[in-house]
């Protein structure tokens, strides 16, 4: 004997398929939620760490733009101390010559 689909069992069929197809779009729904929020949580984790990591590098720059200020600035002053001590014994050097030209005249 065969079987045939009657209209109740096909509606019942329907109906199970509907009620299955809502019970999927549902929970495909929470997951894109959850999904969402988890990659919502990772770019904020990320904008924070890259913040971080950018006021870490602002923070080394300027420690570096310290040291060569100071570098530059030891080694002007010591020029100047060299230029003073050349500029002192050319003057001395010269006041001599001065003074041994007065001697001689």
């Amino acid at each position: 004997k065969s079987q045939q689909a009657t209209k109740a069992d096909m509606a019942k069929f329907q109906q199970a398929t509907k009620v299955d197809i809502e019970k999927s779009q549902q929970a495909t729904k929470a997951e894109m939620a959850k999904f969402q929020e988890a990659t919502r949580a990772d770019i904020e984790k990320s904008k924070q760490e890259v913040k971080g990591d950018i006021e870490k590098f602002k923070q080394e720059v300027k420690g570096d733009i310290e040291k060569l200020r100071l570098a530059t600035e030891a080694k002007f002053e010591a020029t100047k101390a060299e230029l003073l001590k050349w500029f002192l014994g050319a003057l001395a050097a010269q006041s001599g010559l001065i003074v041994a030209l007065v001697k001689l005249l």
